[in-house]
């Protein structure tokens, strides 16, 4: 009889009881759980019913959209899902596509505007403030201000921001004079970034301001009081060099 319990009461057969059980549990709990996986991805209530755009998004195409409509809130890959609209639209910035329970997705961005178009090595460029590639076509290049001076000896890509020197200086200075008040009159006609000691801007008139890579907003500012004042005969003015400590204005 002793024989008997100890043969019971074995460790081996309780851990291997032990395991079957676990096993056992884990299967269940497994269909459990993909039961409940393929309710929530089968269901209606979770269905993508309406895919809500931000209002400067717009220009996507609807067929994009039409392509979420029907599907599974919860199998849609987000990620692949920006990865395709930020690779179809590069204008798009800041972009984050996101679910909203039960049956919603919400598109939300904002569109990089151009600012400037280059010229180099049969490349045709349009250019946002950050230098990121929007367009290979320059044709509506209208109020777009041109870059001269810049070679390009690597293609360009769609999407992405141009890692050039001259150029990030140039549209750092057509930036500081977009958003100077005092300068918002004026159009830019052209950079021209060859020298970087040596910088031409031709703005609107026919005025050329000469400026270099250094200190570039506070030589805006300067260039701002100057035309801002009136006491200046523009029509007498070649050139305007803001380069030294004293602005030098050069007479036709």
């Amino acid at each position: 009889m002793a024989r008997k319990s100890r043969k019971k009461d074995d460790p081996v057969v309780k851990i291997v009881k032990t395991i079957i059980i676990s096993i056992f549990f884990v299967f269940i709990c497994f269909l459990i759980v993909q039961s409940v996986i393929s309710f929530f991805n089968n269901t209606d209530l979770f269905k993508i019913k309406e895919v809500v755009r931000d209002p400067s998004l717009q220009f996507i195409e609807s067929q994009q959209i039409i392509r979420l409509m029907g599907k599974s809130i919860f199998s849609m890959n987000l990620g692949k899902v920006q990865e395709h609209l930020q690779g179809k639209y590069p204008e798009i910035n800041h972009l984050r596509v996101t679910r909203q329970f039960p049956d919603k997705v919400l598109i939300s961005a904002k569109k990089r505007e151009p600012i400037a178009y280059l010229i180099s090595n049969a490349q045709e460029l349009i250019l946002d403030k950050e230098g990121v590639v929007l367009s290979f076509d320059v044709k509506n290049k209208d109020k777009l201000t041109e870059i001269k001076g810049v070679t390009l000896n690597k293609t360009a890509v769609l999407g992405k921001s141009l890692k050039y020197r001259e150029v990030s200086i140039a549209l750092d200075i057509i930036d500081a004079i977009k958003t100077n008040k005092d300068l918002s009159s004026y159009d830019i006609a052209s950079v021209n970034v060859l020298n970087l000691s040596k910088i031409f801007v031709y703005l609107s008139g026919g005025l050329r301001v000469i400026v270099d890579k250094n200190k570039i907003m506070q030589k805006t500012r300067v260039l701002g009081l100057l035309l801002s004042q009136g006491n200046i005969e523009m029509n007498k003015v070649n050139y305007i060099d803001l380069r030294f400590k004293e602005p030098i204005l050069g007479k036709k």
